[in-house]
C-alpha cells in the first residue's frame, strides 16, 4: 500500500487539455449567460479574487484567428469578461470562454425612437397619433419627448449649449418606442419601420439599435485561470 502510495505521488500531475482554436470552434460548450458559452478542464475550485484571461482568438469575421492579448478588447468588455468568470465559475479551476458580445450586451428591453416633422397643435392630435403606435405590431410601449425634453437631456449631459451657435432649438419631437419582447433583427425593424411610416404621416426617421444590423457570427474565444 505504501509502494502503491508512493508510485502515484512520483507520477506527473494531470496537466489540463490545451485547445487550439481550431478545436475551439468544433468543441461542444455549455451555455453560462446569453452570449457566453464555457468549457471547463479543471474542475477544482479557483481563488475567488484572481483570475487571468487571455484572448485566443476570433472567429466568424475576416479578423486572421491569431493569438492575441486580453488588452485587444474594450476596456469595458474585458471587465464583463471578468465579472462573467468571477460570478459563475467558482467551481471550475481553468477552462475557456465563447462570447457572442452582441448576444451578451443586448439589454432585455429593445427601445427605438421614432423622430417627428413639425410640431403637434393639439393634444388631441398628439394622443392620435401615440395611439396609431401602440396598435402597431411589435410596440409594446408609446413615450412622446418633446423637442424641450429632448434639449434638456441633451444639456444635462453636458454638452456645449447650442444656443450660443443657433437660434431655434435643433431637436425635433419624438416617439420613444419599446418593443415587443421577441427575437428582433433588420429584417424584422425593416418591416416595423415600414409600418410606422404608413401609419403615421409626421414620422421622418426612425432609429433602432445599432447590433440590429450587426453580424451576429462573431465570436471571441478566451483561456481562464484562477490563480
Amino acid at each position: 500500500m505504501i509502494l502503491l502510495l508512493v508510485i502515484i505521488a512520483a507520477l506527473p500531475a494531470c496537466k489540463q487539455k490545451e485547445y487550439t482554436l481550431a478545436e475551439l470552434q468544433k468543441a461542444k460548450w455549455d451555455s453560462l449567460s446569453p452570449g457566453v458559452y464555457y468549457l471547463s478542464t479543471n474542475n477544482h475550485s479557483g481563488s475567488k479574487d484572481s483570475v487571468e484571461i487571455m484572448l485566443k482568438g476570433i472567429s466568424g469575421t475576416e479578423t486572421n484567428p491569431i493569438e492575441m492579448s486580453f488588452t485587444t478588447i474594450p476596456k469595458e468588455n474585458s471587465a464583463l469578461v471578468t465579472e462573467e468568470v468571477k460570478k459563475y465559475l467558482q467551481g471550475s479551476k481553468a477552462g475557456y470562454l465563447k462570447i457572442n458580445f452582441i448576444d451578451m450586451l443586448k439589454p432585455d428591453t429593445l427601445k427605438a425612437i421614432v423622430y417627428l416633422r413639425g410640431d403637434y397643435d393639439t393634444i388631441l392630435l398628439l394622443r392620435q397619433d401615440s395611439a396609431v403606435l401602440k396598435n402597431i405590431p411589435g410596440i409594446r410601449e408609446v413615450h412622446f419627448i418633446s423637442k424641450e425634453m429632448a434639449s434638456k437631456k441633451y444639456m444635462d449631459q453636458g454638452n456645449s449649449d447650442w444656443n450660443k451657435v443657433l437660434e431655434a432649438n435643433p431637436f425635433p419631437n419624438s416617439f420613444e418606442i419599446t418593443l415587443d419582447s421577441k427575437e428582433w433583427d433588420s429584417a424584422s425593424a425593416e418591416k416595423l419601420k415600414s409600418n410606422i411610416h404608413d401609419g403615421l404621416v409626421i414620422a421622418s426617421d426612425i432609429s433602432f439599435p445599432s447590433f440590429l444590423y450587426e453580424k451576429n457570427d462573431t465570436y471571441f474565444f478566451f483561456e481562464y485561470k484562477f490563480k
